[in-house]
């Protein structure tokens, strides 16, 4: 009788041994990295310097900002948290390349441009190729890094196959201290700062 006892025992800790394992498993992380089949988004400028105009080379729904185009990139999502959508919002990522951008010029003939961004949100920020008068043939350089960053609001329409929408809204960004030199360097000394606001942008991504 001991000896059945104790086999009994043995048996009992590796079904609770079990059951652990596989409530853990049920349980595990579930981060998945889909492409993106549809993007609009665009950003607004805020920044402005007196004799300098704006031109956006894709225009977005106002004077001062621009649209992205041709998006081509990728959003990293947590399907565990399928059904907690700030913990699924916290999960998420996105990695981009686009078209899109702007002009500045001023009344001298100085100008600068920026265009085919890649960024990444949330950590990180957005770097395009900046051609300016000094350098018209341009260098990619960090153009804004972002100040204020609001949970994304996720939707998953599909487990089987996944699919994940994301709604990305009023971001705000501040300027990197390459694109300040950049526009110091263009406008004349004092003409931005490092971390001044820039503007806030938005986006909406499916997969």
């Amino acid at each position: 009788m001991p000896m059945l006892r104790t086999w009994i025992a043995i048996l009992g800790a590796a079904a609770v041994t079990g059951a652990l394992v596989f409530s853990q498993t049920a349980h595990a992380r579930a981060p998945i990295t889909l492409t993106v089949a549809q993007a609009s988004g665009e950003c607004s400028v805020s920044w402005k310097k007196e004799g300098v105009a704006f031109k956006a080379l894709t225009p977005g729904s106002g004077p001062s900002s621009f649209a992205f185009s041709d998006l081509v990139g990728t959003v990293s999502a947590d399907l565990a948290y399928a059904n907690d959508p700030v913990l699924l919002a916290r999960s998420i990522s996105i990695t981009a390349t686009f078209k899109g951008g702007f002009t500045l010029t001023d009344g001298s003939g100085h100008s600068l441009q920026i265009s085919d961004g890649q960024g990444t949100f949330p950590f990180g920020g957005s770097s395009y190729l900046v051609k300016t008068t000094a350098n018209p043939a341009g260098t990619r350089i960090p153009v804004y890094t972002y100040a204020d960053l609001p949970l994304p609001a996720p939707g998953i329409p599909s487990l089987l196959p996944p699919k994940v929408n994301v709604k990305i809204t009023d971001a705000k960004v501040n300027v990197t201290p390459e694109f300040a030199n950049a526009l110091n360097d263009t406008f004349g000394s004092g003409t931005a700062e490092s971390g001044t606001p820039f503007g806030s942008c938005s986006g909406t991504a499916t997969t």
